[in-house]
Protein backbone atom coordinates (compact mmCIF):
# COMPACT_ATOMS: atom_id res chain seq x y z
CA UNK A 1 0.00 0.00 0.00
CA UNK A 2 1.61 3.33 -0.76
CA UNK A 3 -0.06 6.69 -0.28
CA UNK A 4 -0.16 9.99 -1.61
CA UNK A 5 -1.90 13.13 -1.93
CA UNK A 6 -4.06 14.92 -4.52
CA UNK A 7 -4.29 18.81 -4.64
CA UNK A 8 -7.48 20.71 -5.69
CA UNK A 9 -6.11 24.14 -7.05
CA UNK A 10 -7.98 27.18 -7.92
CA UNK A 11 -7.58 30.14 -9.96
CA UNK A 12 -9.65 33.20 -9.74
CA UNK A 13 -10.10 34.35 -13.29
CA UNK A 14 -11.04 38.10 -11.95
CA UNK A 15 -6.66 38.25 -11.13
CA UNK A 16 -4.78 39.35 -14.21
CA UNK A 17 -3.78 36.54 -16.14
CA UNK A 18 -0.24 35.90 -17.38
CA UNK A 19 0.11 34.45 -20.88
CA UNK A 20 3.89 33.93 -21.22
CA UNK A 21 5.49 34.09 -24.68
CA UNK A 22 5.08 31.56 -26.58
CA UNK A 23 8.68 29.83 -27.78
CA UNK A 24 9.38 30.43 -31.70
CA UNK A 25 7.72 28.21 -34.21
CA UNK A 26 5.02 27.10 -31.75
CA UNK A 27 1.30 26.99 -33.12
CA UNK A 28 -1.20 27.30 -30.48
CA UNK A 29 -4.28 26.28 -31.61
CA UNK A 30 -7.70 25.69 -30.18
CA UNK A 31 -8.08 22.10 -31.07
CA UNK A 32 -11.53 20.10 -30.70
CA UNK A 33 -10.50 17.07 -32.33
CA UNK A 34 -12.98 16.26 -34.58
CA UNK A 35 -11.68 13.34 -36.28
CA UNK A 36 -10.88 9.50 -35.57
CA UNK A 37 -7.44 10.37 -36.70
CA UNK A 38 -6.80 13.63 -34.37
CA UNK A 39 -8.13 11.55 -31.41
CA UNK A 40 -5.61 8.85 -31.78
CA UNK A 41 -2.74 11.96 -32.32
CA UNK A 42 -3.93 13.22 -28.99
CA UNK A 43 -3.75 10.09 -27.31
CA UNK A 44 -0.44 9.07 -28.42
CA UNK A 45 0.68 11.77 -27.12
CA UNK A 46 -0.89 12.13 -24.08
CA UNK A 47 0.24 8.69 -23.08
CA UNK A 48 4.27 9.84 -23.98
CA UNK A 49 3.58 12.61 -21.65
CA UNK A 50 2.22 10.06 -19.03
CA UNK A 51 3.12 6.40 -19.70
CA UNK A 52 2.12 5.70 -15.91
CA UNK A 53 -1.63 6.60 -16.58
CA UNK A 54 -2.45 5.62 -20.25
CA UNK A 55 -5.79 6.64 -21.71
CA UNK A 56 -7.77 5.96 -25.00
CA UNK A 57 -9.18 7.11 -27.55
CA UNK A 58 -12.63 4.99 -26.82
CA UNK A 59 -12.41 6.97 -23.17
CA UNK A 60 -11.44 10.23 -24.69
CA UNK A 61 -14.70 9.60 -26.96
CA UNK A 62 -16.85 8.79 -24.17
CA UNK A 63 -15.85 11.98 -22.47
CA UNK A 64 -16.49 14.08 -25.09
CA UNK A 65 -19.68 12.77 -25.17
CA UNK A 66 -20.19 14.37 -21.80
CA UNK A 67 -22.68 17.58 -21.32
CA UNK A 68 -18.87 19.11 -20.42
CA UNK A 69 -17.58 18.78 -23.34
CA UNK A 70 -20.30 20.67 -25.00
CA UNK A 71 -18.72 23.37 -24.00
CA UNK A 72 -15.47 22.04 -23.91
CA UNK A 73 -11.61 22.53 -26.08
CA UNK A 74 -7.94 22.07 -25.68
CA UNK A 75 -5.45 24.59 -26.41
CA UNK A 76 -2.99 22.29 -28.11
CA UNK A 77 0.81 23.37 -29.33
CA UNK A 78 1.65 22.30 -32.57
CA UNK A 79 5.61 22.32 -34.06
CA UNK A 80 5.63 20.55 -37.56
CA UNK A 81 2.56 19.14 -37.07
CA UNK A 82 3.43 17.27 -33.99
CA UNK A 83 1.95 17.64 -30.53
CA UNK A 84 4.00 19.39 -28.25
CA UNK A 85 1.66 20.10 -25.09
CA UNK A 86 -2.08 20.62 -24.46
CA UNK A 87 -4.82 21.95 -21.81
CA UNK A 88 -8.09 20.13 -21.81
CA UNK A 89 -10.72 23.04 -20.82
CA UNK A 90 -14.44 23.17 -19.98
CA UNK A 91 -17.16 23.85 -17.46
CA UNK A 92 -19.99 22.46 -15.92
CA UNK A 93 -23.52 23.09 -17.38
CA UNK A 94 -24.73 23.73 -13.97
CA UNK A 95 -23.45 26.74 -11.77
CA UNK A 96 -20.83 26.45 -9.03
CA UNK A 97 -21.73 27.13 -4.86
CA UNK A 98 -21.86 31.26 -5.52
CA UNK A 99 -24.32 30.70 -8.84
CA UNK A 100 -21.01 31.35 -10.86
CA UNK A 101 -19.68 29.55 -13.74
CA UNK A 102 -16.70 27.43 -12.86
CA UNK A 103 -14.03 26.02 -15.40
CA UNK A 104 -11.48 23.64 -15.40
CA UNK A 105 -8.17 22.53 -16.48
CA UNK A 106 -7.76 18.94 -17.25
CA UNK A 107 -5.03 16.33 -18.48
CA UNK A 108 -2.00 19.48 -18.73
CA UNK A 109 0.45 18.03 -20.60
CA UNK A 110 4.03 18.80 -22.28
CA UNK A 111 6.17 16.48 -24.42
CA UNK A 112 9.44 15.95 -22.45
CA UNK A 113 11.57 17.77 -24.64
CA UNK A 114 9.83 20.81 -24.80
CA UNK A 115 9.49 20.83 -20.67
CA UNK A 116 11.24 23.91 -18.79
CA UNK A 117 10.59 26.23 -22.20
CA UNK A 118 7.64 27.89 -20.92
CA UNK A 119 5.08 25.35 -23.57
CA UNK A 120 2.93 24.76 -20.22
CA UNK A 121 2.88 28.00 -19.10
CA UNK A 122 1.66 29.61 -22.42
CA UNK A 123 -1.05 26.37 -23.01
CA UNK A 124 -2.25 27.45 -19.37
CA UNK A 125 -2.33 31.28 -19.92
CA UNK A 126 -4.36 30.78 -22.86
CA UNK A 127 -6.54 28.35 -21.84
CA UNK A 128 -7.83 30.17 -18.48
CA UNK A 129 -8.06 33.24 -21.65
CA UNK A 130 -10.72 30.90 -23.15
CA UNK A 131 -12.24 30.34 -19.81
CA UNK A 132 -12.65 33.90 -18.69
CA UNK A 133 -13.88 34.54 -22.61
CA UNK A 134 -16.86 32.24 -21.61
CA UNK A 135 -17.82 33.71 -18.59
CA UNK A 136 -16.06 31.60 -15.94
CA UNK A 137 -15.26 33.19 -12.95
CA UNK A 138 -13.15 30.11 -11.55
CA UNK A 139 -10.39 27.60 -12.94
CA UNK A 140 -10.17 24.45 -11.11
CA UNK A 141 -7.64 21.33 -11.63
CA UNK A 142 -6.00 18.45 -9.35
CA UNK A 143 -2.45 17.58 -9.71
CA UNK A 144 -0.90 15.00 -7.28
CA UNK A 145 0.88 16.41 -4.38
CA UNK A 146 4.15 15.17 -5.70
CA UNK A 147 4.43 16.53 -8.77
CA UNK A 148 6.61 19.81 -7.92
CA UNK A 149 7.29 20.98 -11.19
CA UNK A 150 3.52 21.09 -11.86
CA UNK A 151 2.79 22.28 -8.47
CA UNK A 152 5.40 25.47 -9.53
CA UNK A 153 4.09 26.21 -12.52
CA UNK A 154 0.25 26.11 -11.79
CA UNK A 155 1.24 28.27 -8.82
CA UNK A 156 3.35 30.57 -11.05
CA UNK A 157 0.37 30.68 -13.00
CA UNK A 158 -1.73 31.68 -10.30
CA UNK A 159 -3.56 28.92 -8.73
CA UNK A 160 -3.90 28.01 -5.19
CA UNK A 161 -4.01 24.73 -3.08
CA UNK A 162 -8.20 25.12 -1.58
CA UNK A 163 -8.16 21.00 -0.96
CA UNK A 164 -5.86 18.19 0.12
CA UNK A 165 -7.05 14.76 -0.80
CA UNK A 166 -5.37 11.17 0.75
CA UNK A 167 -5.44 8.58 -1.75
CA UNK A 168 -4.19 5.13 -0.78
CA UNK A 169 -3.92 2.23 -3.72
CA UNK A 170 -3.44 -1.21 -3.39
CA UNK A 171 -1.13 -2.94 -5.63
CA UNK A 172 -2.21 -6.59 -6.18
Amino acid sequence: MSGDGIYHMARDLDEPIMEPTVPEGLNIIEWRMETKEEKAKYIKAYNAAFPEKPWNVEGLEHFMKSDMWISGTTITAFMNGEIVGSVMLYWKPEEGEQGEKQGFTEHIFVMPPWRKKGVGSALIGKGLSYLKKHGAKTAFLEVRANNENALNVYKRMGYRVVKEQKVLEYTL
